[in-house]
């Protein structure tokens, strides 16, 4: 199965991931036909990285933590938050597209008491995903685990939509179901840059 890593980095870090960059792409490239996506995250100007997200098939999550335990931007401290989730991908049903122009990674877990509303707001969400499905990179659920895959399991989404301007995006996920009525708790948005594999760059 598909798991998301979510990582941002703690502060002050941007002089250590550029110092041991090489050696993390090293390291991913001897994983490199396990990744759906993977890349950095940065900041709107696109004047510093601040993150990363990794998507990648593991058969469970206790596996997928068991890499990252030895990625270097990992041991090195890079990171200062980090979210392991399982990951359906659902969209864009045609396979991943070319990036057109920039890519902007929607990062979600459900705040409390989300299943009803989930299930209510779940036809218009899926009618959404369908009429935007060009502007789609990426999206599907997110679970905890790889065991516990049911509607009633998930947990949150992940969106990586493409658009020229970050405003574009954000009005893209202002206007998506889920979102707009309630389902999320916790919600990150970063700049993304999609680089492995490394013939979809």
């Amino acid at each position: 199965m598909l798991f998301v890593y979510f990582m941002l980095d703690a502060p002050g870090m941007a002089k250590r991931r550029a110092e041991i960059r090489t050696e993390h792409q090293r390291y991913l490239a001897g994983e490199g036909g396990r990744f759906f996506a993977a890349g950095p995250l940065w900041r709107d100007d696109l004047s510093a990285m601040t993150g990363s997200i990794f998507i990648m098939e593991w058969p469970d999550r206790r596996a997928a933590a068991e890499w990252l335990k030895d990625e270097p931007f990992t041991r090195s401290g890079v990171y200062g938050a980090v979210h392991i989730k399982a990951y359906d991908n659902k969209w864009p049903k045609r396979g991943r597209p070319t990036v057109r122009d920039r890519l902007f990674a929607y990062f979600n877990l459900n705040g409390e008491d989300a299943a009803l509303p989930r299930k209510a707001h779940r036809p218009a969400h899926l009618d959404y995903l369908a009429a935007t499905e060009a502007h789609i990179f990426a999206a599907g659920p997110l679970f905890d685990d790889s065991g516990a895959t049911g509607l009633e399991d998930r947990i949150g989404s992940l969106y990586i939509v493409d658009f020229a301007e970050r405003a574009e995006a954000d009005d893209w996920f202002a206007a998506e179901p889920f979102n707009a009525n309630g389902v999320y708790g916790d919600r990150w948005t970063q700049a993304y840059e999609n680089l492995w594999p490394k013939n979809n760059a």
